[in-house]
């Protein structure tokens, strides 16, 4: 599952967090709910910049990105309607992204995502089922990926699935591909969950509470990877945060959290147990 690692190892980077284990302790601080207004992600490759804008309501309505070693930088407009959003990614010279997702309840229910080609009539098709539990946390989505942009589009269905404790923190995520089995997947485990780890970084903290009752990994959905890049925010699930993560069963990392005279976590560092040059820090800034 090579396609998932580069894009989602940043993502759960993001996910694990410092702090000893007391998942049965009650979630009390903070009670406000701050906007994040940017956020600098480093790692000994790269250095991003996200900023995020606002409405008078307190919406989403612009993510922007920067990234200077690459000279790459655009932003994403979204627009709100009766049945849901819609976001446009202009990033590319010659091609045009359009994401449109419906809400039910308040939460995303169904996607579509079209990528157009500015110099041929073609579209390559992206759609995807999101599913709830019974507490309103998402718990799976089954995303069809077009797999050429020339009818009859061939496709590729991807699966996601996420698993909860009892007090609504992330345990687990899963990605593979329908036509294999969950264990050939992308599979992490997060532990280490902690009343001092409250997650600021929620959907809600962005103003884009729609992925659910306890958040979502917003970089998921949805190009043909599973990521969104910088289309979506960088959102974190769960009502508090991991202090460790593992992935394929093997590759543990440790991570840990700073916060600022609030409370609020404004600096997340990751690293790999076993190799000090995979790293991943984050630097939050509050409106």
């Amino acid at each position: 599952m090579k396609i998932f690692k580069s894009a989602l190892v940043a993502i759960f980077a993001a996910v694990a967090i410092t702090g000893c284990s007391k998942s049965g302790d009650s979630v009390d601080k903070p009670v406000s709910t701050p906007l994040i207004k940017a956020l600098a992600t480093t790692t000994r490759n790269f250095r991003e910049i996200f900023n995020y804008g606002y409405d008078d309501q307190k919406r989403l309505i612009s993510t922007s990105y920067n990234n200077a070693s690459s000279n790459i930088a655009f932003s994403n407009p979204i627009t709100y309607n009766l049945g849901g959003f819609q976001i446009i990614n202009t990033s590319e010279a010659n091609k045009r992204k359009v994401m449109d997702f419906n809400l039910e309840d308040g939460h995303i229910k169904t996607a579509n995502y079209n990528v157009f080609f500015k110099d041929v009539n073609q579209n390559l098709p992206v759609s995807a089922a999101f599913s709830y539990d019974s507490k309103g946390r998402l718990i799976k989505i089954l995303q069809t990926i077009a797999l050429n942009a020339s009818p009859p589009y061939p496709t590729r269905i991807l699966v996601y699935t996420f698993t909860w404790d009892d007090n609504d923190n992330l345990t687990g995520s899963n990605v593979y591909d329908q036509n294999t089995t969950p264990d050939k997947g992308y599979k992490i485990v997060y532990s280490g969950f902690s009343t001092e780890n409250v997650n600021t970084l929620s959907a809600k903290n962005f103003g884009f509470d729609y992925f659910g009752t306890s958040s979502y990994t917003g970089q998921f959905y949805p190009s043909g990877d599973g990521s969104s890049g910088a289309i979506l925010p960088l959102c974190y699930p769960g009502k508090t945060l991991p202090s460790r993560f593992t992935i394929y069963g093997t590759v543990n990392y440790n991570v840990v959290y700073h916060k600022n005279a609030q409370g609020y976590i404004d600096r997340i560092e990751q690293t790999n147990v076993g190799d000090a040059n995979d790293y991943y820090y984050l630097d939050v800034a509050y409106q």
